[in-house]
C-alpha cells in the first residue's frame, strides 16, 4: 500500500477511467470479427486471449478506483473541517454541500424574489409592504410581511459564504490528507 494525497487519489481515478475508456473501446475493436479476415492480433496471442486480458484489466482497474473510493471516504469519514463555527466530518459536508446547501440557497432566494416581486406589484398598485407590529396601522390591501428581510439576505450571503469558504477548505484538505491505496 502506498500513500498518497487525497487531491493525488482523485487525479488518479481520472487516469483509471480513462484507462478503462481505452480498454472498452479496445474490446469493441477485437470483439468480433469474421470468419474469413485474418485475426489481427494472431502474433499477439490472438484476439481472443487480448480480448480476455483487456476484460480483466478492466476488473482490475475498477477494483483499483473502489479501493481509492473506500480509502478516501474513510479518510473524509475520520477528518473533520470547521466552517463558520460548525465542525463535521468532510464527508458529512460533502454531503451538506451536494444536497442540503443548495435547498436552502433556493428557498431562501425564492422567498426574497417572492417579496420582492409582490412588493414591485403592491407599489403599481398603491399598496404598502408592513411588518408584522405594523398591521394595525395598516390599510386593509397592505401586504404584511411575515418575515425580516434583512435577515434573510444576511443568511442568504452567510450561506454563500460558507459554501466558498466550505470549497477553499475541502481543497486544502485533499492536499493534505494522506490515504493509503
Amino acid at each position: 500500500m502506498a500513500k498518497t494525497t487525497i487531491t493525488e487519489a482523485l487525479a488518479e481515478l481520472k487516469v483509471v477511467d480513462k484507462r478503462i475508456l481505452s480498454k472498452q473501446q479496445f474490446i469493441g475493436t477485437y470483439v468480433l470479427r469474421q470468419v474469413a479476415v485474418r485475426d489481427p492480433l494472431e502474433k499477439a496471442g490472438g484476439s481472443y486471449q487480448e480480448v480476455s486480458s483487456a476484460i480483466q484489466s478492466i476488473r482490475d482497474l475498477m477494483e483499483r478506483k473502489l479501493s481509492i473510493r473506500r480509502a478516501i471516504q474513510a479518510a473524509n469519514t475520520g477528518t473533520d473541517l470547521v466552517v463558520g463555527g460548525e465542525t463535521r466530518s468532510i464527508a458529512d459536508w460533502l454531503v451538506w454541500k451536494r444536497d442540503v446547501a443548495p435547498v436552502l440557497l433556493s428557498s431562501f432566494e425564492q422567498l426574497q424574489t417572492q417579496i420582492n416581486q409582490k412588493r414591485g406589484q403592491a407599489q403599481k398598485e398603491g399598496r404598502a409592504f408592513v411588518q408584522p407590529g405594523q398591521a394595525s396601522d395598516a390599510k386593509d390591501n397592505d401586504i404584511v410581511v411575515n418575515l425580516n428581510e434583512r435577515e434573510l439576505a444576511q443568511t442568504i450571503e452567510d450561506l454563500r459564504a460558507k459554501i466558498e469558504t466550505l470549497d477553499g477548505k475541502l481543497s486544502l484538505a485533499n492536499a493534505r490528507v494522506e490515504i493509503e491505496v
